[in-house]
């Protein structure tokens, strides 16, 4: 049977207009009793979490070293804390952000409880350990303009290995990000890839487009081991080949949409590539075996690929141009903006340039139709769909027609097509969701988001993920 986990951490605050009758003492060792779980005092409040609420993590396989994660995600109050002092005797310090070898971090409900310069929360491993079931003491305290003390006692539940990424182009490399932990992301790779302004990470593969004329239409690395990325296959321009602008994959074939050649599907076994659709196509959007494309030939308009190899064009719909899909594209200085089709699974939905505006868009019988929409206030840079939300980064172009445009992350309720949360940021390009988290670039970083509460709740930012694009392994 597991041993239980004891943990009390008494945290007593002095504040202006506070004495010290307002303060709370350590009235006992949780470690010498029965207690289980853990509680938090300050002079306003206190919560209680019991042992099944928590979770002790041994980390390995971080650069800066192996470190102790211990949290838990259930209410009313979310806790998380870590620290790379992993062995008996071993001291840090509290960290308003937790990115110094030997230091430690501490938040509640995502509020960082950290010292200063003057007043630092000292922290000693007394027992360290790195095996499920080892028993961890570690203690903390500080005093001056605040009074701190607290003990965490518990037990190893698992060893694990980091290993979650993101795969993020800048212009300059190709970089994947080791994001397993969000509050101490890496970069674990990086390659040159000049101009590259897109990425689509797809069973471990990862499909790269270039901007400029001399660089490659497409590259394609393995990324199944970080250790060893080795370029597949590389597709100049050339007659047959513009720029690449979307990639979805059906079977063993990976459609690629052209913003100047229409579309290629590519044979991911033999590497043969056809091209099937000489229109500019802009993006792609695959529900079941129907694929939509969005381009310069009909706005919108569908093919059969039931059998991958041999798309047939089955439905179109004229819509009016460009207000209700935007058709065009527009080169900017490292990239081109155009509109964006994705799914749920059920209904596409099309950020759409020339009005900034989201678009819920239904195929029928005799073709498209956009049945509802929502202002974005900005041109789309990139849109991912997870669940229920839709996640859309926008800015403007330094070129007319799109001089004027909110720049930054929208998250978009797409039941009810509203606008449920916003956040600024400089030259928003790239968005992907995993898991509640949402990881968006811009040119000041990775912002990672916690979305797991129908918002952008900023977890960290971290400043040598900044890019054009980002992707997932899908």
């Amino acid at each position: 049977m597991k041993n239980k986990i004891l943990l009390l951490l008494i945290i007593s605050l002095t504040f202006i207009g506070c004495n010290s009758d307002d303060v709370e003492e350590v009235q006992y060792n949780p470690c010498d009793t029965s207690a289980q779980g853990y509680s938090i005092f300050t002079y306003d409040n206190d919560f209680t979490i019991d042992d099944q609420a928590l979770t002790v993590h041994y980390v390995t396989g971080h650069p800066q070293g192996d470190y102790f994660h211990i949290f838990n995600n259930n209410g009313p109050t979310v806790t998380n804390f870590y620290t790379f002092a992993v062995n008996s005797g071993d001291t840090s310090t509290l960290e308003q952000n937790w990115n110094t070898t030997g230091g430690s971090f501490l938040s509640r409900d995502n509020d960082p409880i950290y010292g200063t310069s003057q007043y630092p929360m000292s922290l000693t491993t007394v027992q360290g350990g790195s095996q499920v079931g080892d028993r961890i003491l570690i203690e903390f305290s500080a005093t001056g303009e605040g009074i701190i003390e607290g003990q965490y006692c518990v037990d190893i539940d698992e060893v694990i290995t980091t290993s979650d990424y993101v795969y993020i182009t800048d212009g300059s490399d190709f970089k994947i990000v080791n994001v397993f932990d969000p509050y101490l992301p890496y970069v674990e790779y990086s390659v040159t890839a000049n101009t590259a302004y897109f990425v689509e990470v797809i069973d471990n593969n990862a499909y790269l487009g270039y901007f400029d004329a001399i660089e490659p239409f497409l590259n394609s690395y393995d990324v199944t081991n970080t250790s060893s990325v080795s370029l597949n296959q590389s597709i100049a321009k050339s007659a047959q080949f513009g720029r690449l602008s979307d990639i979805d994959k059906i079977g063993d074939y990976l459609y690629v949409s052209d913003e100047y050649r229409g579309i290629h599907h590519i044979n991911v076994s033999t590497q043969a590539v056809t091209s099937f659709e000489s229109h500019d196509v802009m993006s792609l959007s695959l529900i079941n075996n129907r694929m939509t494309a969005l381009g310069i030939w009909a706005g919108l308009y569908g093919y059969d690929v039931t059998d991958p190899s041999s798309p047939v064009n089955s439905n179109y719909l004229m819509l009016d141009f460009p207000t209700d899909i935007d058709i065009a594209s527009y080169p900017n200085a490292n990239a081109s903006f155009h509109s964006w089709i994705r799914n749920n699974g059920i209904q596409h939905f099309v950020a759409n340039i020339e009005d900034a505006k989201l678009k819920k868009v239904e195929e029928g019988t005799l073709g498209y139709s956009a049945v509802s929409e929502v202002d974005i206030s900005g041109y789309a840079t990139a849109f991912k769909v997870d669940s229920n939300y839709g996640f859309i980064t926008t800015k403007a172009s330094s070129s007319a027609p799109l001089q004027s445009s909110f720049d930054g992350i929208t998250m978009v309720d797409l039941s009810n097509m509203v606008v449920v949360d916003s956040q600024a940021l400089s030259n928003a390009s790239g968005v992907t969701v995993k898991s509640n988290i949402a990881y968006v670039t811009d040119e000041n970083g990775l912002h990672i988001y916690d979305v797991s509460q129908g918002s952008l709740n900023l977890i960290n930012t971290y400043f040598p993920g900044f890019g054009n694009y980002i992707s997932i392994n899908n």
